[in-house]
Order: C-alpha cells, then structure tokens, then sequence
C-alpha cells in the first residue's frame, strides 16, 4: 500500500494534487533539500594554509514530487496521468505546498518525467526546476497581482503576487521606506510613470538613473533589464539606463527619488519577502 506524503499535496499552474481528495491521484513524496546549494570558488594561495573561498550566489533547487495513481487498469491510470500533467509542461509558474499554503517556488518542468507501473497504482515522478528561494504570499492588500496593473502586461511576470509601495505626484526630491520581512534580499520590479530630463532611484546604497522619461518605464532588477511597453510590444530603454539594478535588503530600505525637471504621476516598487529557507 502506498504511503502518503506529510506535505499533503501541491498546486502549480492550476494543476492541484491534495491528498484530501478522493479522486485517484495523490502526493506519495517529495524530495527536497531545506536550503539551495551556495555556488563557490576556492583558491590554492601560496604559503597559505587551506584554501581561500569565495561564493556569490545560490544554484537553483531541484524538487523532486512522486505522485501515485491509482485505477484498476492501466489505460485508466494512463488517461490520468495525461490528464494531470498537460497543464504543467512547457510553463514557468508558482508551485506551492499545500503544508505551507502562503509560500511559493517559481518553477519549470525540464527534465523527464518518469514512470513507474504497479497492479492498481502508477507512480510519477515530476522534476521541477525551482528558483533558489521561497517567496511569501500575503492573501491581503499587500499582495499585488502584476498583470492587474492598468494598461500593461509584464509578461516574465504574469501573476505574480509581490509586495507594492507606491507614491504618487513626486514633483522633487522624496525619501519612503519599505521593508523585507523575509530572509533574504529581494530583487524588485520598479515602475516609473511621467516625465523627466532624468530619474535616479537609491534603495539604500544602490542607484540607478533613466534618462527621457515620457510615460511608463519597467525596471526588473532581476532580469536586470530596462523597457517601456507599447501595445505587445516590449522595447528596451537600456541605453538611458546608468547605475546598477537594487535589491531590496532584509528589514528595513530607505529609498529616494531624485532627478531632473521631475514630473511623475507615480512609482511602484514591486517586491516580495524573499527566504533562503
């Protein structure tokens, strides 16, 4: 008799096995490691005891589901095993553990999935491609869904809950703060609406500056692009770009908003609680 998982089941791109249901299909395992893998170099120095380490930044994890399956016959389990997995193939999305409903890994199916045949159960096994960290859900105000903002799509982003800071009518110099109650740095999605000569952006002890600014400017510090959207078409605006892309530090971040003939309906700072473990 097979034997089910303690995590009691996952959700991901709309696909959700919840061991609570009785319709055949159920979470028997999941195999991941509590933290990702710190990438690092070692240097052999002369005269030097050991060696010398440098490390600057974390592998992507690999998480490992196992569900079973269950149907009298095989073509039975197969057409549910189709079923199952359509919808989970070929796409980037949240994948969130039903023992810990407010958190989320971005992932990707890119390896095999594999498949192992019973008398009345069929086991899968689904290898998701996650990001390093987990980033929290608030199920409240503070989350903000990307793709609900007016007039735009971000696509690398669609559906994304994040936490949202946002001012309005910034005509001169203006200093806010936000804060990552995670455990880890954020990497935000900065919105900048108006115009100016020159907008130059500070979270802490990192800026940035966009030159021409005349409506909507997309700054994702994770990609680490810069762009403007017209209609469905994305064009980059990195060449009125200077400075380095933030992060948004654990705690608490003083951010300015500076600049020259200033004229901004709005700033959005798009983040999410970010942790290593």
């Amino acid at each position: 008799m097979a034997v089910f998982s303690r995590v009691k089941g996952f959700t991901f791109n709309g696909t959700v096995v919840d061991n609570s249901l009785d319709n055949g299909i159920y979470l028997l395992d999941v195999n991941k490691d509590a933290t990702a893998e710190l990438l690092y170099t070692s240097f052999e120095i002369p005269n030097r005891d050991g060696t010398l380490t440098i490390s600057n930044r974390y592998e992507n994890k690999l998480i490992t589901v196992t569900i079973g399956i269950y149907a009298t016959t095989v073509q039975e389990r197969r057409n549910i095993e189709r079923e199952l997995i359509k919808n989970m193939v070929g796409v980037e999305g949240k994948l969130i553990f039903l023992d810990e409903p407010t958190f989320f890994y971005k992932a990707k199916i890119f390896g095999a999935i594999g498949r192992t045949e019973g008398d009345v159960f069929t086991e899968i096994q689904i290898p998701f491609l996650c990001s390093p960290f987990l980033y929290e859900l608030y199920d409240d105000s503070r989350d903000y869904t990307i793709n609900q903002l007016a007039n735009t799509t971000i696509d690398e982003l669609d559906g994304l809950l994040v936490n949202k800071a946002a001012w309005q009518n910034i005509t001169a110099r203006t200093v806010k703060t936000i804060v990552n109650t995670g455990n880890y740095k954020a990497l935000p999605t900065i919105l900048i609406s108006g115009t100016a000569d020159l907008v130059t952006i500070r979270i802490e002890d990192t800026a940035f500056s966009v030159a021409n600014v005349n409506g909507i400017v997309y700054v994702d510090c994770d990609k680490m692009i810069c762009y403007t959207i017209s209609g469905s078409t994305k064009t980059s605006k990195l060449t009125d770009f200077t400075g380095l892309f933030p992060t948004v530090k654990v705690g608490s971040n003083a951010i300015i908003i500076d600049g020259t003939s200033v004229d901004l309906q709005e700033v959005t700072i798009n983040y999410p609680n970010t942790y290593i473990v």
